[in-house]
């Protein structure tokens, strides 16, 4: 993936979006079938949650936050219920949040 044309080496948090609004071919040179799997994933679950007015998630079981989230990969939809829940604790627990970027 690259950012304003420089390789990211580190997460790259707006993936969802670019892939969603169908840009991929500007971060990486050659998207994969399964980069556009991802991409109609997510067209999919976007659409089902517009036409049922937000009253019925995309996929079953999945409850809004935070009560658990789904983590959309190129294949599946995982719905978990603690992402992270032990490095977030880590951070929590040591005073590390004091120096996150949190939006």
């Amino acid at each position: 993936v690259k950012t304003l044309g420089y390789p990211s080496s580190f997460a790259f948090h707006p993936w969802d979006a670019i892939a969603f609004f169908d840009h991929m071919e500007h971060y990486i040179e050659s998207p994969t079938p399964s980069d556009y799997i991802f991409r109609d994933e997510l067209h999919r679950m976007v659409r089902a949650f517009v036409r049922s007015g937000g009253r019925r998630p995309p996929i079953p079981g999945w409850e809004p936050y935070p009560k658990n989230i789904a983590l959309i990969t190129r294949d599946n939809v995982t719905i978990i219920r603690n992402y992270h829940q032990d490095k977030c604790s880590f951070w929590k627990e040591n005073g590390f949040e004091d120096y996150a970027w949190v939006s």
